[in-house]
């Protein structure tokens, strides 16, 4: 049976492991890097999304902000702040 608040607080989890893990990695590559799977910002962006299923709206715009600063390009950081918006109105 799906137990939706038990799911989403083990994916929050995978995800606050996902962006510890990334941070060694992606130091490693170069500055240049743009690989969407080595950005903290993805991982931060998918992070704020699952805050805000449980419920943790403050934090979810908190990071967001974060993962707006750590966009690799224009055009995700745009990306980045339609969430945030999204996430000041609920």
């Amino acid at each position: 049976m799906f137990n939706e608040n038990v799911n989403y607080q083990k994916a929050l989890g995978w995800a606050e492991k996902s962006i510890e893990l990334s941070k060694t990695k992606y130091a490693q590559e170069s500055e240049g890097a743009t690989h969407m799977d080595l950005s903290p910002g993805l991982l931060l962006d998918n992070y704020a999304g699952l805050l805000l299923k449980t419920g943790q709206i403050q934090k979810a715009i908190e990071i967001e902000t974060q993962a707006i600063n750590m966009a690799l390009d224009e055009n995700t950081r745009n990306h980045y702040r339609v969430n945030l918006e999204k996430y000041k109105k609920d």
